[in-house]
């Protein structure tokens, strides 16, 4: 196993985030206030796209395949799929590292 070199205060604030002061759940922590924070990134995304186009994402994936879409709905679908993705690998990595706590 290879040694890692850590700036003492970055292990200090780190620690500092987990009331034991373990490093690895300090660590864990920031990593969930990440991901929690793009889980609403893309949760917002997809709340905005089914106001826009007043439909969840599989009745516009439908409509897409009916119809050729416009350069901007065409850039809407891929960020709504994106979008969609994200929050599902966000959801796993959340429950990982929720894990990692204990």
């Amino acid at each position: 196993m290879e040694t890692l070199c850590v700036d003492e205060r970055l292990v200090t604030g780190v620690a500092q985030l987990d009331p034991s002061g373990d490093l690895n759940k300090g660590i864990a922590k920031l990593l969930l206030i990440k991901e929690r924070r793009d889980l609403t990134k893309y949760e917002l995304m997809c709340r905005n796209f089914k106001r826009k186009y007043e439909c969840d994402f599989a009745i516009f994936k439908k409509r897409a395949t009916e119809k050729e879409l416009g350069h901007k709905e065409e850039q809407d679908f891929f960020d709504w799929d994106m979008a969609i993705t994200g929050i599902v690998d966000i959801k796993e990595k959340i429950d990982s590292l929720e894990g990692l706590m204990g």
